[in-house]
């Protein structure tokens, strides 16, 4: 849940920063030290941004156990099972690829 927080306060952040830069791109008088402000705010803006969003994403994206689904383990598994899943592992592609590229020049 922390994760989640973290990320929208980063989300609403960066987005804040590119906003402020775009304002002040508008509003500003041009110079070299007025875009590299600029320049400084929309980068900082942008990775505060997508690191929220990454954080968000990971959030809803968790491990947990009870969401987990449980899966039999191999001695639950009946030898006919075992079997089949032993040619399926050791089975050879069925369609082998060749191409043969023939040219006619006339």
């Amino acid at each position: 849940m922390q994760k989640r927080i973290l990320g929208f306060l980063l989300l609403f952040l960066g987005f804040g920063g590119m906003a402020l830069a775009g304002y002040l791109f508008v509003q500003g008088s041009g110079d070299r030290g007025h875009l590299i402000e600029v320049t400084s705010y929309m980068i900082v803006g942008a990775a505060c941004f997508f690191a929220g969003i990454n954080y968000v994403y990971e959030a809803a994206h968790s491990f947990r156990m009870d969401q987990q689904q449980v899966t039999p383990e191999l001695e639950e598994v009946s030898p006919i099972q075992q079997q089949w899943r032993t040619i399926q592992v050791a089975k050879q592609p069925v369609k082998q690829v060749r191409e043969s590229v023939s040219s006619n020049v006339g």
